[in-house]
Order: C-alpha cells, then sequence, then structure tokens
C-alpha cells in the first residue's frame, strides 16, 4: 500500500497493483543500490566475492529472487540496481556491462 497522499500514475494497459508492484519495485531498487558493497571482497565459507559493487549488487538480488518476486517484480529490480553507475557522470571503472 502506497503511503498516504502517494499515489502512482497507472498506465492505461497496467491495473492498480501491477502500478503499485512496479512502485515498490523502484523504491526498493534505490534502497538495494549499492547492497554489492557490504558483499564485495568478502569471503563466505565457499562463496568467495568479487567484482564491481554493482555487479556483486545485481547477481544478490538474482540469488534471492524468489525472495524478491513476493513483494516487487524481481526482473525489474535487477536492472537497476546493476546499472545504477551508467552515464556520463560515473568513471568508466564503476561501470558494469549486461
Amino acid at each position: 500500500m502506497l503511503g498516504k497522499g502517494l499515489h502512482t500514475p497507472v498506465e492505461p494497459t497496467q491495473t492498480k497493483e501491477q502500478a503499485e508492484r512496479e512502485y515498490r519495485t523502484v523504491i526498493l531498487a534505490g534502497l538495494l543500490q549499492d547492497i554489492g558493497k557490504c558483499f564485495q571482497g568478502g569471503d563466505f565459507g565457499a562463496v568467495k566475492v568479487t567484482g564491481k559493487h554493482p555487479q556483486v549488487g545485481a547477481d544478490y538480488v538474482r540469488a534471492c529472487h524468489s525472495y524478491f518476486d513476493r513483494c516487487v517484480d524481481a526482473m525489474l529490480l535487477h536492472t537497476p540496481v546493476q546499472r545504477h553507475h551508467e552515464g556520463r557522470q560515473f568513471p568508466d571503472a564503476l561501470r558494469v556491462e549486461p
């Protein structure tokens, strides 16, 4: 449910529920965009995490797909988490090719 006073514009082909799910996905993507920094360079038993934090974050979202898909569009969530450093203002070292 959206907060009081917040409403999501609905595309003509979207239901209200689909629009709210998309809205929650965008909000969660903003919160998770740097989650890869928490795991970057870590050693978790049999799993050694390496790579740029956008890709590490995207891998985390992909690994937890079934959990995230309960409340958001997990396929959509993956894209902004992975690509949040794209654009001219970010150094090439932080860009990740899809």
